[in-house]
């Protein structure tokens, strides 16, 4: 995997990073959308389906190492 820094993953998306991050922090491991497998260095997905939303497990994607999360609902995504 090519490692990229939230900074540039936030321009390739057209994305904004919230104020707490440090926008030079690498991703140093996976992209995942499941809180349950994140592992330090990954990038969550918050991803909404027809049965759970991602936003919900921000938290336990952070919590367990993520870099940080990605999402749609910023609310859900900022400062913890």
């Amino acid at each position: 995997m090519i490692e990229l820094t939230l900074s540039e993953i936030a321009a390739a998306t057209a994305g904004s990073l919230s104020n707490d991050l440090d926008p030079s922090a690498p991703v140093t491991g996976n992209i995942v959308h499941d809180s349950r497998i994140v592992t330090t260095g990954d990038l969550f997905i918050a991803i909404v389906g027809e049965n759970s939303d991602g936003h919900d497990y921000v938290d336990a994607a952070l919590a367990a190492g993520a870099v940080a999360a990605v999402g749609a609902d910023s609310g859900a995504l900022g400062p913890r």
